[in-house]
């Protein structure tokens, strides 16, 4: 792994290497590439001000497998106070445009960069601003999320400059085990925070939501017709290629019901619950899995505190899509299958809880348990489409993960999502089993496909 070290006059290292032949597969861009001393500056600007550069180094900061919109950098940067002379140390994730032209387009389609930029800049100033208006004292603040230091957008070059959690002890969950109760009723509980927090501020007022926010308009999932033909080709093999792997366990209805789900518009359905106008729409977190969220453990290794990354897909959308998404995507099989409305009321509760701790009467807004349910039960879907979609993902060995700064166009369309998925669950039997169970226990129940 490449590791540089700057100092905060010269650079080191910079003499030319001799030129080797070109690798056959790219690696991601090397630290020294990135992480310049402008962006260093601009990261102890967001920091201190008073604060002046000593020296930093950096190197990659994940795994492969663990970042699917970004390149993440580890940097450490030492600073000393101009004022008191005294030392400092910050640690930093950089979070990164990747290089590669097929990922930037797609990047920039979605409005990634945009968005969680966007997220940390002016929604979360707002959220922590509105919990002290309301009179939330210093330990009721819900300030799930790093601090951010500084952002850069430009389409090209985008990047973040976040806190490093794992300094302070976060960390993630194991992607492959599925998350347990005690996790998942942590998740819950700081989703319900979460998705308090919007609805108090807007009091579920989706127009103005959107005036306010318009780059939280819904560009991953858009409708059918803006949706490019090998987008549509890539969906469909991939769930025809799962469909396959159903019928092959004898599951023939179930694989059956797959293959009319692929027939229909697929975009179509998900748009029509993630891109209209809704009742009581909150800022979802957009892309609400396992990847996203740091956890810090107590000395009996429970989790205690949780912070969540990535809101490269926020939206505005019903509070079911961001629940639906990570039960579906993030738990064992048999918990998801045995506690599905444990967890639902779990979230209600905090969720009612915490509104009415910011100022808002919940009846006067028809927050209710039945009209909560009947909005999961509707989004319900696009919770099951994402936990298919994710299955051979979480089910993969980061070496299986495929490259993703080496995609070409001819990696997407029907052949490419068949290699896609033959790299990624090559003769596992766990995305096997977690695809089955949801063909067998969650898609018969989704509204959408019940007159199939």
């Amino acid at each position: 792994m490449s590791d540089t070290k700057v100092n905060g006059s010269t650079h080191e290292g910079e003499s030319e290497a001799p030129q080797a032949p070109p690798p056959a597969e790219l690696p991601p861009p090397s630290p020294e590439e990135i992480i310049t001393p402008d962006v260093v500056d601009n990261i102890i600007k967001g920091y201190n001000t008073d604060c002046e550069l000593v020296d930093f180094s950096a190197k990659l900061g994940t795994k492969v497998g663990d970042n699917y919109m970004s390149i993440m950098y580890a940097v450490e940067i030492n600073l000393k106070n101009r004022k008191t002379g005294e030392a400092d140390t910050l640690n930093v994730m950089v979070k990164t445009m990747p290089k590669n032209p097929m990922r930037q387009q797609m990047i920039n389609e979605s409005g990634a960069f945009i968005k969680e930029s966007k997220i940390y800049e002016d929604v979360i100033p707002r959220m922590v601003a509105f919990q002290k208006e309301k009179g939330l004292k210093d330990d009721e603040l819900f300030l799930g999320w790093p601090q951010c230091f500084t952002t850069f957008n430009d389409g090209t070059s985008d990047y973040l400059g976040m806190e490093d959690m794992r300094v302070q002890g976060y960390k993630m969950a194991n992607r492959l085990a599925g998350l347990d109760v005690e996790h998942v009723q942590l998740v819950l509980k700081n989703v319900a925070r979460y998705h308090a927090l919007s609805f108090a501020i807007f009091r579920g007022d989706y127009d103005l939501m959107m005036e306010t926010y318009p780059w939280l308009e819904e560009k991953m999932f858009p409708s059918e017709d803006k949706v490019q033909e090998p987008m549509k080709m890539w969906m469909k093999s991939m769930f025809s290629n799962e469909a396959d792997v159903v019928r092959k366990e004898g599951l023939i209805k179930e694989a059956d019901l797959m293959e009319k789900m692929i027939e229909g518009s697929i975009y179509g359905m998900l748009h029509s619950m993630l891109g209209i106008k809704t009742k009581n729409p909150v800022i979802n977190h957009g892309d609400c899995w396992t990847n996203n969220m740091l956890f810090l453990y107590d000395d009996d290794n429970k989790p205690r505190h949780l912070k969540f990354v990535d809101f490269q897909m926020a939206r505005c959308s019903p509070r079911s899509i961001d629940l639906g998404y990570f039960l579906h995507s993030s738990l064992p099989i048999a918990t998801l299958n045995e506690k599905e409305e444990y967890f639902l009321k779990l979230y209600h509760d905090e969720f009612i809880r915490f509104v009415i701790r910011l100022g808002v009467e919940p009846l006067e807004y028809g927050l209710t348990w039945e009209e909560f349910m009947d909005e999961y039960k509707n989004c319900k879907f696009f919770g099951v489409v994402m936990g298919f979609m994710l299955a051979p993902i979480l089910s993969a060995d980061a070496a299986d993960v495929p490259d993703m700064e080496n995609l070409k166009e001819e990696d997407f369309g029907e052949d490419g999502a068949k290699d896609f998925m033959n790299q990624l669950m090559g003769k596992k039997s766990d995305s096997t089993k977690k695809i089955c169970n949801l063909a067998i226990h969650h898609l018969p129940r989704c509204p959408q496909m019940m007159n199939k």
